[in-house]
């Protein structure tokens, strides 16, 4: 990876301290999925937040957790159930969903994202992104940013994104399962139909009392 992951640095990721200093006021960019909880809020920094329909995360999480574990990967009834529970990494998707929303609703410096938004609008996403730091950007410098944020220059690049460094059973994995394994607007339809019922359920239960207006970006979760 080029920039740390919270959840793997040092050891499988670049160590905070090496976190590279990037653009004209050398700012740091650090990643993770940690919920809002766990996250300090300081005003001096700028946060993004991206979600993504959360059986799509499934469906990616399956995948990642085989390129990582190979032949000791759970079987996909034991990810399900860790998927809807609260001991699913990082809190399960509603309530980290939910931390997120809620520090953006407090924190003009909280910026949430949609995945799907971006997939459907790399450039306004960009231009969004920018202008929420403060950075402008030529017209080239947006076409080059739509470029390299693209999922195939991202998958021929994956070793500057994954979050732990090669493994036995992720360099052994059959090739067809990747770091950048999809990125499909529609990941979701890679789940089952009593998967995606289960996890929609888990959601909307969850969500019933949360401020995030999941029906307004996700219609299959409203109650």
């Amino acid at each position: 990876a080029v920039s740390p992951w919270i959840e793997t640095s040092p050891t499988s990721s670049v160590p905070m301290a090496r976190a590279p200093l990037v653009g004209p006021r050398r700012n740091r960019i650090i990643k993770t999925h940690m919920p809002a909880q766990l996250i300090p809020h300081s005003d001096l920094a700028k946060y993004i937040y991206v979600t993504r329909h959360p059986v799509s995360c499934f469906a990616s999480c399956v995948d990642f957790i085989y390129k990582g574990m190979g032949p000791l990967t759970p079987t996909r009834a034991d990810m399900l159930d860790w998927f809807c529970s609260d001991d699913m990494w990082w809190m399960s998707w509603p309530d980290n969903v939910e931390s997120w929303w809620q520090r953006s609703q407090q924190h003009a410096n909280v910026l949430f994202v949609h995945y799907e938004d971006l997939k459907r609008d790399l450039e306004g996403g960009i231009r969004q992104v920018a202008a929420f730091l403060a950075v402008p950007l030529t017209d080239a410098q947006v076409a080059t940013i739509v470029h390299k944020a693209g999922f195939d220059y991202m998958r021929e690049h994956e070793e500057e994104f994954e979050m732990f460094a090669p493994n036995l059973f992720s360099v052994s994995t059959p090739e067809n399962i990747r770091y950048m394994q999809s990125g499909a607007l529609d990941r979701h339809k890679d789940a089952g139909q009593a998967e995606r019922e289960r996890i929609l359920a888990f959601c909307r239960a969850r969500l019933a009392k949360a401020s995030y207006p999941a029906e307004r970006f996700y219609p299959d979760l409203a109650p």
